[in-house]
C-alpha cells in the first residue's frame, strides 16, 4: 500500500511538474502534501534511459567490486579500495604514460569479507596506497587483485594539488530510496556528468552521507550491494577521489570499512560503517565526522588531532551527515536537532569556517551560527571575515526523494529550497575565499551563490570568551579603572549572544551513547516518542527552539569583539612598591627612623584605594603620602603594612635610640 501511494504521488508530480516544465525548475520553496518519492520516475520513459538501461543490464548492475579512490594521508598519496571474489595480494600500478611503461607497483593488504549482491559473492576487500605523486600531474593506473596475475583496464587520474581548486558536493544519493535503484543509478550518473561539464579536474567528490538506502547489513536478496553497484557505477569515480560521510542509512553495516580506504582513520567516532577522518587539500583542512556516533569526546579528540597535524591550514571545513541547522520537516526538528547538542558546540570550539551536511533531502543555508545565536550580515550570501559558522544542508543528489520544508521556517535559516530535482554543489577553494554554487541535474542554478572571504584571522567568540572568563576570575589583580572598562566591554559583547548555560543534556547524550541509558535510538530519535529531545533536556536545544530566537548583527558584533579584545589587552595589573632612601623595601625589611624627625617613603602604585596598617601607632605614625614620624622611642619594633587590592607589603620599623648629649 505504501509503495502504491509513493508511486501514485510520484507519477502525479511527474505529470504536473516534470513534463510541463521540461525538467526545468526555479529554485525556491515548493509545497507538497507528503514527501515526494520516485522523483526519478520521469527518466524511465525516455529513449535515453531505455538505451542506458539495456547497457546497464549487461553486467554493471551486479558489479559491486568497482575500484574507488580516496585521498591519502599526505598530499602526495592516493588511496584505493575494491572488492574481489577471492582474497589475494592486491596491487596498484601507476605511472605517467598511458601504457604504464613507467609504472610503479604498490602492494597493499586484503581484508576477508563475506558480501553478496544476490548474484556475486565477494570475499576480499583490497586496500592499497600509492605515494610520491607529483602535484598537478596526469597519472594512469591499473589494479590487480591476484598478485599481478591479471590487471584491470587502465584509468586516468589528475593529481590536483593547486592552492585553488573545486570540490564536488553531493549527499543522500541513497540509491534505492525511490524503490527503483536502476532509475536512481541513471539519475546519479547523469548528475555526475553534468557536474563534470561544469568544473574541470575537481580535486575530489564529497558525499555527505546516505550513499545507499537499505538499513540492514545485506538487504533483501542482496539489495544493499546492488545499490552499491549503482552508487559506484559512474565511470567518473575511477578518476575522482570519493570522500564518503557515514549517514544513518550507512551506519549499521560495514560498508564504509569494506568499500573505502579513508585517510587518517584512527577509529575515533566509529560505528560499524567507519569512523571520523581528515585530510588536507591545498590550504584547506577537511574533517569528516560520523554523527551516528554521539561520543563527543571522540570527535573533539579527532578534531584536535586534525588541527594539530595541519595547524597552518587557512580553511577548516567539516562535513557530517545530520543537518544540525537544516530546514526539512522530517528531520531538522527531530533527529538532526538531537545531534545539534553534540556537534554544534564543536564547530564553535574549533571555529570552523564551513559545515556541510545532508540528511533532510532539502537544501538550506543557515546564518553564521554561534552557540545557537544567528549572526546576520548585510549580505548573508557574501560574507567578509564572518564570525560563527555557516551550515549548508545539501539536497538529495539522485533526486530519488524530496522532502517537505519545515513550517514555520526556522529563525536560523537564511535560504532554502526543495525543488523536486537532483542537485549538487561546487565548492571553489582559494587562498582567501570559499565559494559555493549549487546546481540541479540539468546544470541550472539551484540556490544563491555563497561566498566567504577571509582576510584576517577568524574571530573566535569561544576563544575570546574563555580568555575573558579567566580575567574575570582574577578580577582582584587588575586596577579598578581598567577592569571597569573591560567588564563593560565584555557585558556589551556577550549580552546580545545570550550564551547558554552548561549543557548537562549534551553530556548525558555523549556519556550514555550506546548504553541502555542512552536517551536516543540508534538513528538519533528520542526513545520516548521517536522525535526530538524534550524541553528542559538541553540548554542549547531549548535556545534554538524558542519563539524568541537570538539574532545579532554581524558588523555590530565584530566591532564589539574588537573593542573587547582591546579592553582585554589594556587590563593593567595592580602595582605597589615602597622605597626608602633610594632602595626598595621588601617584606620584613628593617628600617630605622630617627626620633621626632620626619622620614619620607616613596610609594609607587596603580590607581586604587591604599590602606595602611600600623601595629604600633602609639610611637609611630604614617601618612597616606608615606611620611613616617617617630613619636617617641620604644624598644619594640613596629610593623607597617601597605595594602592595595590584593597586594600588600609590610616591613619592620624601629625608632633610633636618641643619643645622649655629651657633657661639656
Amino acid at each position: 500500500m505504501k509503495k502504491l501511494f509513493r508511486t501514485f504521488l510520484a507519477l502525479a508530480l511527474a505529470c504536473v511538474v516534470f513534463f510541463n516544465s521540461s525538467e526545468a525548475f526555479a529554485y525556491g520553496e515548493y509545497y507538497y502534501d507528503a514527501e515526494v518519492y520516485l522523483a526519478t520516475i520521469p527518466y524511465t520513459t525516455t529513449s535515453e534511459y531505455k538505451e542506458w538501461y539495456a547497457d546497464w543490464q549487461l553486467g554493471d548492475n551486479t558489479d559491486s567490486a568497482k575500484i574507488i579512490l580516496t585521498p591519502g594521508d599526505s598530499p602526495d598519496s592516493l588511496n584505493f579500495c575494491w572488492y574481489t571474489e577471492e582474497p589475494s595480494i592486491p596491487q596498484i600500478k601507476i605511472g605517467q604514460t598511458p601504457d604504464l611503461s613507467d609504472g610503479t607497483v604498490f602492494t597493499g593488504a586484503v581484508q576477508s569479507i563475506l558480501r553478496s549482491n544476490g548474484t556475486i559473492t565477494y570475499h576480499g576487500s583490497n586496500k592499497v596506497t600509492a605515494t610520491g605523486l607529483q602535484p598537478n600531474t596526469e597519472y594512469y593506473y591499473s589494479y590487480s587483485g591476484d598478485n599481478g596475475a591479471t590487471w584491470s583496464d587502465t584509468y586516468s587520474y589528475f593529481h590536483n594539488e593547486n592552492e585553488e581548486y573545486d570540490v564536488l558536493l553531493t549527499t543522500d544519493i541513497q540509491i534505492g530510496s525511490s524503490d527503483n535503484y536502476n532509475a536512481d543509478t541513471y539519475a546519479w550518473n547523469k548528475l555526475l556528468g553534468t557536474a563534470l561539464s561544469i568544473t574541470n579536474h575537481p580535486a575530489f567528490l564529497l558525499s555527505a552521507g546516505d550513499q545507499v538506502d537499505y538499513k540492514t547489513a545485506t538487504g533483501d536478496r542482496g539489495l544493499r550491494e546492488l545499490q552499491y553497484a549503482g552508487l559506484h557505477y559512474p565511470k567518473a569515480l575511477r578518476s575522482i577521489p570519493f570522500v564518503p560521510v557515514v549517514g544513518n542509512h550507512d551506519s549499521r553495516c560495514a560498508d564504509g570499512v569494506y568499500h573505502y580506504n579513508t585517510p587518517h582513520s584512527t577509529g575515533l567516532g566509529a560505528t560499524e560503517a567507519g569512523c571520523d577522518y581528515f585530510f588536507k587539500k591545498g590550504n584547506a583542512l577537511f574533517i569528516i565526522l560520523n554523527t551516528n556516533n554521539r561520543k563527543q569526546s571522540d570527535h573533539r579528540k579527532l578534531m584536535k588531532e586534525a588541527i594539530s597535524t595541519y595547524p597552518d591550514a587557512a580553511w577548516r571545513i567539516v562535513s557530517f551527515h545530520h543537518d544540525v541547522y537544516g530546514s526539512g520537516e522530517k528531520q531538522s526538528n527531530g533527529t538532526a536537532s538531537n545531534m545539534r547538542v553534540i556537534f554544534a558546540p564543536l564547530m564553535d570550539e574549533f571555529h570552523i569556517d564551513l559545515a556541510i551536511s545532508g540528511h533532510d533531502h532539502t537544501y538550506s543555508r543557515s546564518y553564521c551560527m554561534y552557540d545557537g545565536t544567528a549572526i546576520q550580515y548585510d549580505d548573508n550570501a557574501n560574507l567578509q571575515d564572518p564570525m560563527g559558522t555557516p551550515y549548508v544542508t545539501l539536497g538529495c543528489s539522485s533526486g530519488s526523494t524530496v522532502s517537505i520544508l519545515a513550517n514555520p521556517k526556522q529563525y536560523y535559516v537564511t535560504e532554502r529550497t526543495n525543488a523536486p530535482v537532483g542537485s549538487f554543489g561546487v565548492l571553489h577553494v582559494a587562498g582567501d575565499s570559499l565559494q559555493l554554487k549549487m546546481y540541479d541535474i540539468n546544470g541550472a542554478p539551484y540556490a544563491d551563490t555563497m561566498t566567504i572571504k577571509k582576510n584576517t584571522l577568524k574571530r573566535s567568540p569561544k576563544d575570546l570568551i574563555n580568555t575573558c572568563q579567566t580575567a574575570i576570575a582574577q578580577k582582584s589583580i587588575y586596577t579598578p579603572k581598567s577592569y571597569k572598562t573591560f567588564i563593560n566591554a565584555y557585558n556589551s559583547y556577550v549580552g546580545p549572544l545570550n550564551l547558554t548555560a552548561e549543557d548537562d543534556g549534551a553530556e548525558l547524550v555523549s556519556v550514555y551513547y550506546g548504553t541502555s541509558e542512552d536517551p536516543l535510538t540508534v538513528y538519533g530519535y528520542y526513545k520516548s516518542n521517536n522525535d526530538a529531545l524534550p524541553a528542559g533536556f538541553s540548554t542549547l536545544l531549548d535556545k534554538t527552539r524558542t519563539n524568541s530566537p537570538t539574532m545579532v548583527q554581524g558588523k555590530d558584533l565584530a566591532a564589539k569583539h574588537d573593542r573587547l579584545q582591546q579592553a582585554l589587552q589594556n587590563l593593567k595589573k595592580n602595582h605597589l612598591e615602597i622605597h626608602y632612601k633610594g632602595k626598595r623595601v621588601h617584606k620584613n625589611t628593617r628600617i630605622k627612623v630617627p626620633l621626632k624627625k620626619r622620614s619620607k617613603l616613596s610609594i609607587q602604585r596603580s590607581e586604587g584605594k591604599l590602606t595602611i596598617g600600623n601595629s604600633a601607632s602609639k610611637w609611630i605614625s604614617v601618612s597616606k603620602n608615606g611620611v613616617i614620624r617617630a613619636k617617641k622611642y620604644s624598644k619594640k619594633p613596629a610593623r607597617i603594612t601597605f595594602s592595595l587590592a590584593n597586594i600588600s607589603t609590610s616591613f619592620i620599623v624601629t625608632v633610633q635610640k636618641p643619643r645622649k648629649k655629651k657633657k661639656k
